[in-house]
């Protein structure tokens, strides 16, 4: 299936088995990484294959609908679907809400230990104190969420703010094709004990180790869960290099891979997916209640004539 998706785009900076068929009925993703002629020029392409007949059951680009919609939203969420100015303005806003908590805390901080003791609750006395209770009640037991959601949107796209991140990638006529069986290759990478394959790295730009990404049964440590750890292997041959855990990574390597699970809960435990789903409303309903609050507050200072 590498062979022909490579054939199909022959332009791809790299090419990535991103999702593996979970059952019979379930199909293979690629994810592939094309050059981009401007900085706002959107870089991502999906190809999804039946893994039985080869063929391809759907394909575009993650800015485009063609694609499948929850793409086109991982899209449009970190980068506005217009990638570096719009990674740009993530972070930036990432730092906005930052403030907005701290600011946050100052004015309601003599609440907060009576709203986690259950002492403050929702006032339905007139729709200001209604709309008051709840947005102080969320802000209260979200706020370790939402610094964690924006602090860690920050770090991704720290990288932003420095020159070298808006340096394009030259366009390279001729690309690489790896010669390895990758098929093999996930084969070879499935029987190292305790290690489970999440992903396939395959560089299409030139020759570099093929890169098994994913985690071991092993790992003590539950913010390192999911594709952390790396196994490089030939891409002529598909012999095995060298076995990287994430526990022996750098810190800043560590660092970020945790800021990114955290930030994704992307973590193999339905009621923390839950948790995220539900505490993911926060912002929404803290700015809508917040604005309320502000423009009750303004009309409230205009002289009546």
């Amino acid at each position: 299936m590498y062979h022909k998706v490579a054939q199909r785009y022959p332009q791809a900076r790299q090419i990535m088995l991103h999702t593996f068929a979970k059952n019979n009925y379930d199909t293979y993703e690629f994810m592939i990484f094309n050059y981009q002629d401007k900085v706002s020029d959107n870089y991502l392409y999906c190809c999804i294959i039946d893994p039985y007949s080869g063929k391809i059951v759907r394909e575009g680009s993650f800015g485009s609908l063609q694609s499948p919609f929850f793409r086109w939203l991982y899209l449009a969420h970190y980068s506005l679907l217009i990638d570096k100015p719009g990674r740009l303005i993530t972070a930036l806003a990432a730092i906005a809400l930052l403030l907005n908590l701290i600011t946050g805390v100052i004015i309601y901080r003599k609440k907060i230990f009576g709203v986690l003791l259950f002492r403050e609750k929702l006032n339905r006395k007139s729709n200001r104190t209604l709309y008051s209770s709840l947005h102080r009640i969320i802000g209260v037991w979200t706020l370790i969420f939402n610094f964690i959601l924006f602090f860690t949107g920050f770090w991704m796209n720290k990288s932003l703010f420095l020159p070298s991140e808006w340096e394009l990638i030259p366009r390279k006529e001729q690309n690489y094709q790896a010669r390895a069986d990758i098929d093999q290759v996930i084969k070879n990478a499935r029987e190292i004990p305790n290690f489970n394959p999440i992903a396939v790295k395959i560089a299409a730009d030139k020759k570099t180790d093929i890169i098994v990404s994913g985690e071991f049964s092993d790992t003590e440590n539950p913010l390192y869960f999911g594709k952390g750890s790396d196994v490089y292997y030939d891409p002529d041959n598909g012999n095995w290099i060298k076995t990287i855990r994430i526990e022996e990574k750098s810190f800043s390597d560590r660092f970020y891979w945790i800021m990114k699970q955290l930030h994704r809960g992307d973590y193999d435990n339905v009621w923390i997916k839950m948790l995220y789903m539900i505490a993911g409303f926060s912002p929404a309903i803290l700015s809508i209640t917040g604005f309320i609050l502000w423009k009750r507050k303004g009309r409230k200072k205009i002289p009546k004539n």
